[in-house]
C-alpha cells in the first residue's frame, strides 16, 4: 500500500510539473479544467525525463526534493509567462466525462495485471529497471545518483549508452515510494498510455467526432500487443506516446498556426529523445515531413520557427551524448555504418516483412490497415492534406526503422525476432490517433 501511494504521489507531482510546463507554452489556458489533467500529466512526465538526465550527469539526485524545487520553478515561471500574456479563449473540447469513464474502465484490468505481475522480460530487470534500482540506491535526498559503481564495466551488458530518461524517472518514483517496488512500477506505463490517451481526446476533441475518437482510443485499449508492450516494462510505450504528441502538438501548429502547440509538441519529442534511442530517427522523421509539407504548400515563412523548434530539441540530448561519448559506451547492438548498411541491403525484404506483419498483426485489432485505407481513399478521392500528411509521415517512420535495422552490428533476423512487435508501437499509435481525424473527414459532407 505505501508503494501505491508513494506512485500515485510521484505521478501527483508530475502533472504539478506539466502543469507549469503548459502555463509556459500557453496551452493552459487553451483547454478547460477537465481537459488539462491528461497534457499536464504527460507533459510532466515528458520534462522530466529531458530535465533529469543532466541534473544526474551534474551530480544532482532523482529524488523527490529536486523535482519538486524543479516543479516549484517551472511552475513560478508559468504563473509569470501567463501574467504577462494576453489570454486566450478555451476550446470547445467537450466534457468528455462519459469517455473517460469508458476508457479508465477498459485500462482497469491493465491496471491491476500490471500491479500484481512481476518484471519477467529480460531487458525490464536487466536493463530500464536495472538502472532505475542504480539511480536509487546510490543517490541521496538531494546528490549523488550516478556514481562510478552505476554504470561500470560490470553492467556493460545493460546497454550504458541507452538514454536515462525512463530509469531516471523510475528512480524518482523508487524515491517516492520509498524503495523499489519492482511489481507496482508497472503502474507508472499504464499511467502514462492513460495521460497519452487523455491528451490525445483533449487535443483532437474539437476536430474529431466524439464517438469515432472514444472508439479508437477503446480499440487501442483493447489491443493485445499494446497490453504486452506496457506489461513488459519496456521504454517502447512511453516512446510511443511521447512521440505520437509530439506529432498531434507539430501537427496541430501547421493545422491552426498556434504558437503554444508546437512549443508543447517539442517538450513531447524532447522527452521521446530522452526515453529511447528510437527518438532519434523518429523525431527526425518528424521535423523532416513538417518542413517538407510547409515548403510544398508555400509557407516558407513557418520554416524558421520549425528550424529552431527542431534544434531545441536536438539541444536537449546534448548532455546524454557527451556524457555517453566521455565514457567510450557504444550500442553492441547498433551502429550507424554507410558500408554495413550497403553491406545488408540484402536485409531490406526480410526488415520490410518483419516489420510490415507487425503492423497489420491481429494483436493490433487493423487499427493500422484501416487508417491506411481511409487514408488513401481521402488522399486519392478528396486530394486531403491531412490524410496525404499521415501517408508521409507512416511512410517515413517505417523508413527510419528499417535503416535502424540496415545499421545493425548482429545478425538482422535474430534482431527483427526479438524487436520487431515492439518497434512497431509507435506508428501504431500514430494510426490510432489519425483514425478519428481520418474518418471524420471521410463521413463529412463534401463543400459542394
Amino acid at each position: 500500500m505505501r508503494s501505491l501511494v508513494g506512485l500515485i504521489g510521484a505521478n501527483a507531482l508530475l502533472a504539478l510539473l506539466g502543469a507549469g510546463a503548459l502555463l509556459v507554452t500557453g496551452t493552459w489556458e487553451r483547454l478547460r479544467p477537465a481537459s488539462r489533467i491528461g497534457p499536464a500529466l504527460l507533459a510532466g512526465f515528458a520534462l522530466a525525463a529531458a530535465a533529469l538526465p543532466p541534473l544526474v550527469y551534474a551530480g544532482i539526485a532523482p529524488a523527490p526534493l529536486v523535482l519538486a524545487a524543479l516543479t516549484a520553478v517551472v511552475l513560478v515561471a508559468g504563473v509569470v509567462v501567463q501574467q504577462r500574456r494576453s489570454g486566450g479563449s478555451p476550446e470547445a473540447s467537450g466534457r468528455g466525462f462519459v469517455a473517460a469513464a469508458i476508457v479508465a474502465l477498459l485500462l482497469v484490468p491493465l491496471a491491476l495485471r500490471a500491479a500484481f505481475e512481476p518484471l519477467t522480460k529480460f531487458d525490464a530487470y536487466a536493463d530500464w529497471s536495472l538502472k532505475a534500482k542504480l539511480l536509487y540506491r546510490h543517490g541521496g535526498l538531494v546528490t549523488g545518483g550516478l556514481d562510478h559503481r552505476a554504470l561500470s564495466d560490470f553492467y556493460s551488458a545493460s546497454h550504458r549508452e541507452y538514454p536515462i530518461g525512463l530509469p531516471a524517472i523510475e528512480a524518482f518514483d523508487f524515491h517516492a515510494m520509498g524503495g523499489a517496488d519492482a511489481q507496482i512500477i508497472h503502474l507508472q506505463f499504464v499511467v502514462v498510455l492513460g495521460a497519452f490517451m487523455a491528451t490525445a481526446w483533449s487535443l483532437l476533441r474539437p476536430r474529431a467526432d466524439a464517438a469515432l475518437l472514444v472508439g479508437a482510443l477503446c480499440l487501442l485499449v483493447a489491443a493485445p500487443s499494446l497490453n504486452t508492450q506496457v506489461l513488459a516494462a519496456y521504454a517502447d510505450v512511453p516512446l510511443g506516446c511521447l512521440w505520437v504528441a509530439a506529432v498531434l502538438g507539430i501537427g496541430l501548429w501547421l493545422w491552426d498556426g498556434r504558437r503554444d502547440l508546437l512549443i508543447l509538441g517539442c517538450l513531447f519529442a524532447a522527452g521521446a529523445l530522452a526515453v529511447k534511442q528510437e527518438g532519434i530517427v523518429l523525431d527526425a522523421a518528424l521535423f523532416a515531413v513538417a518542413a517538407a509539407l510547409l515548403i510544398v504548400a508555400r509557407e516558407a515563412a513557418r520554416l524558421r520557427p520549425l528550424a529552431v523548434a527542431a534544434c531545441a530539441v536536438a539541444a536537449t540530448a546534448i548532455p546524454w551524448q557527451a556524457y555517453v561519448r566521455s565514457h567510450g559506451f557504444h550500442d553492441a547492438d547498433i551502429a550507424p555504418s554507410l558500408s554495413r548498411s550497403a553491406r545488408q541491403l540484402d536485409q531490406l525484404p526480410a526488415i520490410a516483412h518483419q516489420l510490415g506483419a507487425q503492423l497489420v498483426w491481429l494483436k493490433w485489432p487493423a487499427i493500422m490497415p484501416v487508417a491506411f485505407v481511409v487514408a488513401l481513399v481521402l488522399a486519392v478521392r478528396r486530394r486531403d492534406g491531412l490524410a496525404a500528411a499521415y501517408l508521409v509521415l507512416l511512410a517515413a517512420s517505417m523508413a527510419v526503422l528499417a535503416v535502424v535495422y540496415l545499421n545493425a552490428r548482429v545478425y538482422v533476423p535474430a534482431l527483427l525476432e526479438r524487436s520487431a512487435e515492439r518497434v512497431v508501437v509507435a506508428p501504431v499509435l500514430l494510426s490510432a490517433v489519425a483514425l478519428p481525424l481520418l474518418l471524420s473527414r471521410l463521413l463529412a459532407p463534401r463543400d459542394p
